[in-house]
């Protein structure tokens, strides 16, 4: 999956975007992500990144509700590493972008059709 994020943190983070699912058969999927979750954290940031999945045997396993821990850190420069669970599939998230900001999460993670 790639994806972009935008989104502020004040020890609650509130982050929006859309991405694209892609995989290996060749199934494509464009989606809307938000993420909501608490923690140390403050700032604003704008992050692009790629995501990886677990094994799913339809490309529609992807869409719901994932538990998230993650971390960022930036100033000009952020970086934003996440990873997310929803049962038996999990998904590593790893971004850069432009903000200010540091934190620690925990919350979750939609993925919805877009």
């Amino acid at each position: 999956m790639t994806y972009k994020l935008e989104g502020f943190s004040l020890a609650y983070k509130q982050y929006d975007g859309t991405g694209e699912v892609s995989c290996r058969n060749g199934q494509k999927a464009k989606v809307k992500l938000s993420s909501k979750s608490i923690g140390f954290s403050i700032g604003y940031s704008v992050i692009e990144g790629e995501g990886f999945f677990t094994d799913v045997k339809h490309i529609s396993e992807v869409y719901g509700n994932y538990i998230s821990l993650g971390n960022h850190f930036g100033f000009k420069n952020s970086v934003d590493r996440q990873i997310l669970t929803r049962g038996e599939i999990s998904l590593a998230l790893r971004g850069k972008g432009k903000g200010f900001d540091i934190g620690v999460t925990i919350g979750d993670l939609s993925i919805q059709p877009r």
